[in-house]
């Protein structure tokens, strides 16, 4: 993800989990908070030592969730976005975590509208 696309102060983890609408898929917990219009959507990742005990496993499924993020981001409308990873995302590959993160995105309607409509028809 790109510098711009990022969360990366505590205050900005900790706004969006105090202020933020929280949604659960599989592995992947999700807060967010809408942002005005002119804004740029961020997102940040939480892998804790729950998910795995070693920081390179962790680093593996930070990056899998961030490479699912960067291929969505450009869909979505300004918005703020934690990702924690829970027990079990270790196991997951690149696909599996693609779509458990655009089942979140429907669900939360975060897709700007253009494409809410292609991927209804």
């Amino acid at each position: 993800m790109q510098r711009q696309n990022r969360l990366r102060k505590k205050n900005e983890f900790r706004a969006v989990f105090k202020k933020g609408e929280g949604s659960r898929r599989g592995a992947v917990f999700m807060k967010f908070i809408p942002l005005g219009d002119g804004e740029v959507p961020r997102a940040g990742i939480v892998v804790g030592k729950r998910v795995a005990k070693q920081a390179t496993r962790r680093n593996r499924v930070k990056r899998l969730i961030g490479e699912a993020m960067r291929q969505e981001l450009p869909k979505l409308r300004p918005v703020d976005i934690v990702l924690v990873a829970l027990p079990g995302a270790e196991r997951a590959g690149l696909g599996d975590i693609q779509e458990i993160l655009r089942t979140l995105f429907r669900k939360a309607s975060l897709y700007e509208e253009h494409e809410r409509r292609t991927t209804n028809s």
